[in-house]
């Protein structure tokens, strides 16, 4: 769909076109005495084409206008160069904000799987994201055990956990999370010092690095000065999860979801769109929290770990 000044266009030229010209459109979308529009003369044929052909343009407009102020629904994809009108209308409210499971790991890939608490905030513009211990442990048994099972299990062993009574959850193996980042370019990286491991030897200074290389890390967190996998990810989104991203169209929905399970669908995504393009909007950032815990160690978590937790994710009570 055209935006709003592509229309515009179409309907000058098409008053243009006709034998009744009427002079030159507003060039403001608020008109003032110095700007009026002139007729000159013309038939009332000319008149009564010019104006249907304008009637039908601006009908476009408006019914486009109406589409992206209201909800949107999944065929209603954005694209380049549309007009976004969403953040004229959409003011988010605390019900807005919801909480997911992101499992990277688990149900089969070997190694550590990684449990990180989403929530975005849209009222102040944050995204928070809490990493919790792959040992830690729950009602029943422990994290790392649920999760190889099933993402499910686990999301509600994350939630009797938490005291959450549901919570919805994505899954990615590893090889799609290293697929999702070297689909949107890998990941810049500056190392100060030089790191080394059994399969790697970065040496100091900017790097960009692809997937496999980046779950690695993610793998080795922890030592040599690593910082913890939750921060690793939010650098990431950093980076990748902008507006002008968001905005341009639905490809990281779509690459996401390509390379996930769990409970994200089409759906779901569009209800979510207009808070989740004004988070990006406000450019409030992001916050990490990391409940410490040696991987697979198992450990109970403390009732004061709990409710740090909860009070950080914004859980009532």
């Amino acid at each position: 769909m055209p935006d709003e000044e592509e229309l515009m266009e179409e309907i000058a030229r098409a008053l243009r076109e006709r034998d009744g010209g009427y002079g030159r459109l507003y060039e403001d979308t608020l008109p003032s005495p110095e700007k009026k529009k002139r007729r000159e003369p013309g038939g009332m044929a000319a008149f009564f084409a010019a104006f249907g052909a304008s009637m039908l343009i601006l009908g476009a407009i408006l019914l486009g206008a109406f589409s992206l102020s209201g909800r949107e629904e999944p065929d209603a994809a954005l694209s380049g160069g549309q007009s976004d009108l969403s953040l004229l209308h959409y003011r988010p409210s605390a019900a807005d904000a919801g909480t997911l499971l992101v499992l990277c790991g688990g149900e089969g890939d070997p190694g550590r799987a990684f449990f990180w608490l989403v929530r975005i905030d849209p009222q102040n513009g944050v995204m928070t994201i809490l990493s919790l211990p792959d040992g830690a442990v729950t009602p029943d048994g422990t994290l790392l055990s649920a999760a190889s099972e099933s993402a499910a299990r686990a999301a509600d062993a994350a939630a009797g956990l938490l005291g959450m009574e549901d919570l919805s959850y994505l899954r990615l193996s590893k090889a799609d999370a290293a697929e999702i980042v070297d689909a949107l370019g890998g990941m810049e990286w500056t190392f100060r010092d030089r790191f080394t491991s059994d399969t790697l030897d970065i040496p100091p200074g900017e790097h960009l690095l692809d997937g496999e290389t980046l779950l690695t890390l993610m793998e080795a967190s922890g030592g040599q000065g690593l910082p913890e996998p939750a921060e690793i990810l939010t650098a990431f989104l950093g980076q990748k999860f902008t507006e002008e991203a968001f905005n341009r169209d639905d490809s990281l929905f779509e690459l996401l979801a390509g390379h996930s399970s769990g409970e994200l669908s089409v759906i779901g995504y569009y209800d979510h769109k207009p808070y989740i393009r004004w988070f990006l909007h406000l450019g409030g950032g992001y916050r990490t929290i990391t409940l410490s815990g040696d991987p697979g160690e198992v450990r109970a978590l403390s009732e004061g770990e709990i409710a740090y937790a909860r009070e950080e994710l914004g859980l009532e009570g």
